[in-house]
């Protein structure tokens, strides 16, 4: 930590990280600048990117410069980085570094340490639509404070005024860069609600590759099955995962923010909030093959003896 402290103090660096190995969250935001798909962010990666953001900010900096190290000390190699949180030129800092090198070389030499620069660049702070959709991506919850409300809070938000044009365009802005199931799914939600089926089926099978929301990717199939006329295929689907429900309850038991019911006539759709997978499941069946609503109503009279009578004035 003394090699480390030393660094810090020549470099005026006011964040230097040990043991780095690749920043995958400025990688991430150089791809996204790039138009490049993101696979992953690592979580730490963002919250050390997030850190220097912020003393950045603090000290009216609006370009940083990384300077990669690797640190050899007593045999054992490692990198680290600094961020430079000051306006400079990338050939002068790599100068000043590599000249402080130089003169400490035979003190550093005594001591078994050996210092390299690796990498020198620099890069534009991001804005804060650009770490959120960051945080989207990494599954880390950044700051209000720092960086304004989530891209999933502002999502909510603009569905609960029932502004889904705005919703699917913010859930587009992380499916654009990541291509996530979670992105996919959320998107076509909302352009199911928008009426745009064509584009909602291809988000939702999309979705089905994640297996965490395969069982939610499938009931949003099915509705928009049915929504364009395919009710055969709709219903054959939701039977399906009522089938599964019956057997294996405990992959149903959990819920999404809102879920799609089919008004009677299926002809069109409405979202309902704090309604559990199983419960929409069967809501559905019970419009589309009302001669079952005595044996589905009492399935769902046992699932949610307490929400009964509130969910079944949707299906009179």
């Amino acid at each position: 930590m003394v090699v480390i402290d030393a660094l810090a103090t020549q470099l005026s660096a006011s964040i230097i990280r040990p043991d780095f190995v690749e920043d995958e969250a400025l990688s991430a935001l150089e791809k996204m600048r790039g138009g490049e798909l993101i696979e992953r962010v690592n979580s730490n990666d963002l919250f050390f990117l997030s850190r220097t953001v912020v003393a950045a900010r603090l000290q009216n900096v609006g370009d940083v410069v990384h300077v990669n190290i690797r640190l050899s000390i007593s045999g054992k190699t490692s990198l680290c980085v600094a961020a430079l949180l000051r306006d400079a030129h990338i050939d002068t800092v790599e100068s000043q570094f590599r000249q402080w090198i130089d003169s400490k070389s035979s003190i550093l030499s005594s001591r078994g340490i050996g210092i390299e620069v690796v990498r020198v660049h620099k890069w534009r702070l991001p804005t804060d639509d650009e770490m959120q959709i960051l945080a989207s991506i990494s599954g880390l919850v950044l700051p209000n404070s720092d960086f304004g409300k989530s891209l999933s809070d502002r999502a909510v938000e603009a569905f609960d005024r029932g502004d889904f044009s705005e919703a699917a365009e913010i859930c587009d802005r992380i499916f654009v860069h990541s291509h996530s199931s979670d992105s996919a799914n959320n998107r076509g939600f909302f352009l199911l609600l928008l009426g745009n089926y064509g584009e909602a089926e291809v988000l939702f099978r999309k979705a089905l590759q994640s297996r965490g929301l395969s069982v939610l990717a499938r009931h949003n199939l099915a509705v928009r099955h049915i929504l364009v006329g395919s009710i055969a295929d709709g219903l054959e689907e939701l039977n399906s995962l009522y089938m599964i429900l019956c057997d294996d309850h405990d992959r149903f038991d959990w819920e999404a923010y809102a879920m799609l019911i089919l008004e009677p006539g299926l002809k069109a759709v409405k979202p309902m909030k704090s309604v559990p997978i199983d419960a929409s499941i069967i809501l559905n069946l019970m419009i589309v093959d009302p001669q079952r609503r005595t044996e589905l109503g009492d399935k769902l009279r046992e699932l949610y003896p307490d929400m009964y009578g509130r969910w079944i004035e949707f299906v009179s």
